[in-house]
């Protein structure tokens, strides 16, 4: 079955484990938090030689993590969207490259409201010019295209725009990759 990551890695009680990474020293992932704060790291920052790890991103009052994503070369676009269902869409590159920190904002949620546990970001993706988006609500999904997303494209630290009714509890985001071999055999 494995060793416990607990056997290689020294927590203190009560640390919750957001996701592992495994890569190369020159992979990127996108960093961010449940305050709508984030950015985007090479895989080496991340990395200790110590079994307590290091300081990585400072975390807001009340903020969590959320699940590192892996930045592919194709991604163009990152999709955040909120617990109330507001989804902004926005250029990679609008997301700065840095080696530790807080970051920069990646969805605007106005801070009363974060403190109140009234609004968060719940979810983010990326998303590269031949995938489409999935979003998942209960039993229901929505799948959009980049065309079908213009609406909620943007610029980085916007509010973002209301999903349609019925899809605003998010429950997941994902990136469906169409395949070029699919592709070619049309």
């Amino acid at each position: 079955m494995g060793d416990p990551i607990s056997g290689r890695v020294s927590a203190d009680s009560g640390v919750k484990f957001i996701s592992t990474l495994i890569g190369n020293d020159d992979d990127k992932y996108m960093i961010m938090n449940t305050a709508g704060y984030g950015y985007i790291s090479e895989f080496k920052n991340m990395v200790s030689n110590k079994k307590s790890g290091k300081a990585f991103m400072k975390l807001p009052n009340e903020a969590q993590l959320l699940k590192a994503l892996r930045v592919r070369e194709d991604h163009v676009y990152i999709a955040a969207v909120s617990n109330i269902g507001r989804l902004l869409i926005f250029e990679i590159n609008e997301l700065p490259v840095l080696p530790k920190g807080k970051g920069n904002k990646i969805i605007n949620i106005p801070t009363p409201k974060f403190l109140a546990k009234e609004e968060y970001m719940a979810h983010a993706q990326l998303i590269s010019p031949s995938s489409s988006l999935r979003i998942e609500s209960g039993k229901r999904f929505l799948t959009l295209k980049l065309k079908d997303l213009e609406n909620y494209i943007s610029s980085r630290a916007k509010r973002g725009n209301m999903l349609p009714q019925g899809y605003r509890k998010v429950d997941n985001m994902i990136e469906e990759v169409e395949s070029i071999l699919a592709e070619s055999e049309e």
